[in-house]
């Protein structure tokens, strides 16, 4: 019987408000194990992941806070099998130009959310959104949105420990981007595993909504598919089964959309 997590946010004030530490933001979760028929009261988290003017740790004075805007992650190998680890973001006292006082983060749970432990902060500042992957080795990759658009790439964070602490951050300049949010999933299938990435793939606007394909897991990216090449925001990536890959994502003004296409058409 599996169990569907729901980790959440809500806020009695805008971001702008936020940063200037006017109002305070909570952190929640909600549960199914009917498939998302039914759900769980919600339980709020928010002593245990975020630190602010309302927590025991309020010296640290976070302000800002947003979980992943896509799917959080459970390891499936040891050590850390069953952890189940949701990136997150907050700001960090005074605003600082650029965005520098914002920092990807996580926190994360060996007992099926009964309790919740902090991951460190990124070393990077104006780090923010981020999403995770579980590597074949079982190292933790975070792909992280720069929020002040310095280099126009994405940040990748590697940890050897489940996220307790985090062995390098580099920028990747294979995986341009005009300041978004990006997905990335280890697609195990029937021909390859490989790492999934997808954004928009500009430098400089929200559009031409692509998926990338790694074999060696981020260091390369050998594959890409055009899903869209008009006006594309954020999205999200899924493996439908061994042989699809499924793409959630914002296009144009209309809304949101899905596509579902054979791993196949990634290799074309």
């Amino acid at each position: 019987q599996g169990r569907i997590f729901l980790f959440y946010n809500t806020g009695d004030a805008s971001e702008h408000e936020m940063r200037l530490g006017k109002g305070t933001r909570e952190v929640w979760y909600i549960s199914s194990v009917d498939q998302g028929q039914t759900w769980s009261s919600p339980k709020n988290i928010t002593n245990q992941v975020h630190f602010n003017s309302t927590t025991s740790h309020a010296e640290r004075d976070w302000r800002t806070h947003a979980t992943t805007p896509g799917h959080a992650i459970q390891f499936k190998r040891a050590p850390y099998q069953g952890r189940i680890y949701v990136p997150a973001n907050h700001s960090q006292g005074i605003p600082q130009e650029g965005f520098n006082e914002y920092r990807a983060y996580g926190f994360y749970s060996d007992n099926h959310g009964e309790d919740f432990k902090v991951s460190p902060d990124l070393n990077t500042p104006s780090s923010n959104e981020g999403i995770g992957a579980e590597l074949p080795d079982g190292s933790l990759l975070l792909n992280v949105r720069e929020q002040n658009g310095a280099t126009k790439q994405r940040l990748v964070a590697l940890s050897k420990s489940g996220g307790e602490f985090w062995d390098s951050e580099t920028f990747d300049p294979e995986l341009i981007s005009p300041v978004c949010q990006s997905s990335i999933v280890l697609f195990e299938g029937s021909q390859d595993t490989l790492l999934l990435y997808s954004g928009p793939n500009s430098n400089s606007k929200r559009e031409k909504m692509t998926v990338k394909g790694s074999l060696d897991f981020g260091k390369t990216w050998k594959y890409q598919k055009e899903i869209y090449p008009g006006t594309a925001a954020y999205s999200d990536l899924v493996q439908i089964d061994a042989d699809h890959i499924g793409l959630f994502y914002e296009r144009d003004q209309a809304g949101i959309y899905f596509i579902r296409f054979p791993y196949s058409e990634l290799k074309k």
